[in-house]
């Protein structure tokens, strides 16, 4: 027979400990084990078991073992994902049927289809995980791993709780019997607070005989469970443990689980009393009572402490059976008692599906009533406001309703921690303060909401910088938090220098606070986000030295083995992609130093060079989209559509909806490709779920998916030769904009509808319609005008800019001077602010060079600029001291 391996910190018994299960493909044990093991025992003392690669197993003899763990721990990587394995095929389904907590730890980058075809919407714990808005994978480890397991203090008092020990003893390869044994001993109710202490899972070979002497010597019963294995071979029970018992005079109960010869037994065990049949319910309780006697007949302990304790025991299985029925009418019983821990318990339970079905309803329910009781509590009593435990649990309340995907309900329960933050103003506020602030700015910026998000991570930011003049360190990891989001905010919307201004300034408190907290996480987020930024920017020189130094965050954090593999497989990427961005920089600038080069006083020469300069630019272009092939990439979202495809439930909505989402990236990947044909089957699969699905959901982040998928098939449609279809494509999503605007608006709402309306001006232009594209041109600028009123970002004023350049050739091949006075002007002001920056620099002589191909000489240019400033009724410097520069 096969028997699990055990580890444990300092390969001290395992005995008493937490037990955890390892699972991962067999072929990769060696590499994935030492990383995983070290992340839980930072954590927690437990007892780790797994399956020796080197040893043969059946199914049944891993089974036995597996149902009395606490948890399983996998070791996620495409391999397990993707090959046959006992771990996924057998165990997994296992640990779900059986109600056992599963914790998925992903050990690399793998593909999200994949994983949710074997895990379902399972949550999973990521090293790579460095977003701006993540939690550190070792907070996130620390917290689940004590939502699950019971810590040495809670475990003592357990133990206390018990009111009588059994030694059960019995040979190794009888484990199924032992356990059969304890469930039957612990069906008679009277039985229910006693303990059964047994060599649970002791490797072969480990040296516990004082352990098992301690035992016997404190039980009240040696229970020996019979079978024929007792006596037909020399053995551990025959030999030292049996003895034992007798040699302290305890109480036997010996338990016939298989028939056996009783000559045989009464050979090898001098003085064994006459056998009990365990199944026979009246037998084993009449036992039971001459053992324990007056114990039997008294009334069991039911105050709400008591009930809760002996929950925990038979939840994991601390000197008892696991027993999840028993332990779920326990922990009910002392959460209705009043008792919080009991309460806290159980919805973290049906959260982590830790002996019950997980279900986040459930959870919800009792959450809430939870926090209305609280919430009594602190009006009532002015002792209890200084823990923060309202606080806590109004959290916890936010994020199972983020779990639900309950938005609105989310929302109103941070607002709600808020504002109790600042009504009863204790020592916990601030960390729950700014908690509630950051997650209404995430969910803001989840909902497209951009000003809303903006507002919360600058009162963010304004928090965090008044705990640190009073000298609260801890503020410092907020703040920095609260700067990467802000930067992340900026690049979402194109302010790159408000993205800028903000990962630096996470830089500056990491640097200012370093040697007090760790900040490597944020150096890496800051690091790469910045040198995305200075690529979009054109300052690759600036970018390469970023990415150098995110590299080296890279290299630091593996190191300490917090491996961050999500975050090096996207530097190389960024890497990859700078060399090409590096080469074509350097072409374009060949190509508008020439232009320059060759302008001239002659407004037909002028003219001529610059559609020179563009017809290069465009051939320029198009040898950088063919530099960048999408091969590889859209045979591995083939690979996953088709596997998420066999997987997917047709009745589940959020299943259709990964899906859909799937499509939609496959077919923008292939029209990267150029490959037009083959992205209309997943665009146009796409494009119908989201038109169905936002009918009967409120789903910001659905409408923008439609947008984004319509426009793609309208490029489809027009690429293939097909005008009519992409027109009804682009006059659907023109109308979803409108109403969106109409519904919501919201900056991003705004920004999407102003695209709408250039693009079909556009495409009222080709086809020779121009009052109907001039009209549409002008709803652009007028959406634009509104979009900067709201948002007076850099994002906003290019849109505007773009929709005013528009707007100046709609009427003929010559631009009309005073919308493009308008961009020119817009221009100039942001070139003020961005003073270095070549894409305004490159947009500002591309209007230039336009006045020069509708005849208009530089001092010209002033005029027109002027009747802009007029009509704008701005007091600004002229457009000569903005452009050229002050004299």
């Amino acid at each position: 027979m096969s028997y699990l391996q055990c580890k444990t910190i300092s390969n001290v018994s395992p005995q008493g400990k937490p037990r955890v299960f390892f699972l991962c493909h067999p072929e990769e044990f060696a590499q994935v084990s030492g990383p995983v093991f070290l992340d839980v025992f930072r954590v927690v003392n437990c007892a780790i078991y797994y399956m020796d690669p080197a040893q043969s197993y059946t199914l049944d003899e891993v089974l036995d073992d597996a149902s009395q763990m606490q948890l399983f721990v996998f070791a996620v990587t495409k391999k397990l994902l993707s090959e046959p394995n006992m771990a996924m095929d057998k165990l997994f389904p296992y640990a779900e049927e059986h109600h056992i907590p599963v914790l998925p730890l992903l050990q690399e980058d793998v593909d999200v289809n994949l994983y949710a075809n074997r895990f379902g919407d399972l949550q999973f714990l990521s090293r790579g995980d460095v977003t701006p808005t993540s939690i550190s994978y070792e907070e996130k480890i620390q917290k689940y791993m004590q939502s699950v397991l019971v810590d040495d203090e809670t475990a003592s008092k357990v133990r206390q709780a018990f009111d009588a020990y059994i030694f059960l003893s019995y040979r190794k390869k009888d484990r199924k019997y032992a356990q059969e044994l304890m469930k039957l001993i612990h069906k008679h109710e009277f039985c229910r607070d006693v303990a059964i202490w047994y060599d649970e899972f002791l490797v072969p070979g480990e040296n516990f005989n004082d352990a098992i002497g301690d035992m016997i010597k404190k039980s009240d019963l040696f229970a020996i469970a019979v079978t024929p294995n007792l006596v037909n071979e020399p053995n551990y029970v025959m030999s030292t443990e049996y003895p034992g018992a007798v040699d302290l005079q305890k109480k036997i109960l010996a338990a016939e689980m298989e028939s056996t010869e009783r000559k045989d037994l009464e050979d090898k065990y001098k003085g064994i009393p006459a056998c009990t049949n365990p199944r026979d319910t009246g037998s084993l309780e009449k036992a039971l009572q001459d053992a324990f006697g007056r114990l039997s007949l008294q009334e069991k302990n039911s105050s709400p402490e008591h009930l809760y304790c002996i929950a925990l025991a038979y939840l994991g299985g601390i000197d008892v059976e696991v027993d999840h029925v028993r332990a779920l009418d326990l922990m009910t019983r002392a959460s209705n008692g009043g008792h919080l821990d009991a309460t806290k318990k159980l919805v973290s339970m049906y959260t982590n599906g830790e002996g019950v079905a997980r279900s986040y309803q459930k959870a919800i329910a009792i959450q809430v009533d939870f926090v209305k009781h609280l919430e009594k509590m602190y009006e009532a009593f002015e002792a209890i406001r200084k823990v923060p435990t309202y606080a806590e649990e109004l959290y916890t309340l936010s994020t199972l309703y983020e779990r639900s995907h309950s938005q609105t309900l989310q929302k109103e329960t941070l607002v709600k921690l808020k504002d109790v933050c600042d009504q009863y103003n204790q020592s916990w506020k601030d960390v729950y303060k700014m908690a509630a602030i950051l997650g209404l700015g995430e969910l803001a910026n989840e909902q497209g909401n951009y000003q809303e998000a903006r507002q919360y991570f600058l009162e963010s930011i304004f928090e965090c910088e008044k705990g640190m003049k009073q000298g609260l360190t801890g503020e410092a990891l907020f703040y920095a938090r609260s700067c990467l989001m802000m930067g992340s905010l900026g690049q979402k919307y194109n302010d790159l220098e408000i993205a800028k201004e903000y990962y630096k300034r996470a830089i500056s408190i990491a640097d200012e606070y370093r040697e007090k907290l760790d900040f490597e996480r944020t150096y890496l987020v800051a690091y790469l986000q910045l040198g995305n930024v200075e690529t979009s920017l054109g300052n690759l020189s600036e970018a390469e030295a970023l990415f150098q130094k995110a590299e080296a965050c890279i290299a630091a954090l593996q190191k300490e083995g917090k491996d961050v593999e999500a975050g090096a497989l996207g530097l190389l990427q960024r890497r990859k992609e700078l060399q090409i961005e590096q080469e074509y920089q350097k072409e374009l600038q060949g190509i508008w130093k020439d232009y320059h080069k060759n302008m001239s006083s002659n407004p037909e020469q002028d003219a001529k060079e610059f559609q020179t300069m563009q017809k290069r630019i465009e051939d320029l272009n198009a040898r950088k989209k063919e530099a960048v092939s999408h091969d590889d990439e859209i045979e591995k979202q083939k690979e996953q559509l088709q596997a998420l495809e066999e997987e997917v439930s047709t009745t589940e909505i959020e299943d259709q909806r990964k899906l859909a989402d799937g499509k939609m990236s496959l077919g923008i990947t292939y029209i990267g490709n150029q490959q037009y044909a083959e992205a209309e089957e997943p665009l146009t699969t796409a494009v119908n779920f989201y038109e169905k699905y936002i009918s009967t959901h409120p789903d910001a982040d659905a409408e923008i998916y439609l947008v984004g998928s319509m426009n793609a098939l309208s490029q489809v449609y027009e690429k293939t030769g097909r005008l009519q279809e992409a027109k009804i494509c682009d006059e659907k999503v023109l109308n979803l904009c409108e109403s969106t605007v109409a519904k919501r608006g919201n900056v991003k709402d705004y920004e999407l509808l102003l695209a709408a309306y250039v693009n079909n001006g556009a495409k009222e232009k080709e086809n020779q319609q121009i009052d109907k594209a001039y009209a549409l041109y002008q709803k652009a600028v007028e959406t634009g005008k509104t979009l900067t009123q709201m948002d007076s970002g850099r994002k906003p004023k290019e849109l505007l800019a773009s929709a005013y350049y528009s707007l100046s050739y709609v009427k003929g091949a010559k631009p009309e001077p005073l919308p493009l006075a308008h961009a020119f002007k817009i221009y100039t002001d942001l070139k003020e602010q961005y003073p270095d920056d070549r894409k305004i620099l490159t947009e500002l002589n591309r209007v230039q060079g336009s006045f020069m191909l509708g005849g208009v000489s530089i001092a010209q240019i002033e005029s027109y600029v002027k009747q802009a400033e007029k009509e704008d009724k701005g007091k600004k410097l002229s457009f000569k001291d903005r452009f050229f520069g002050k004299k």
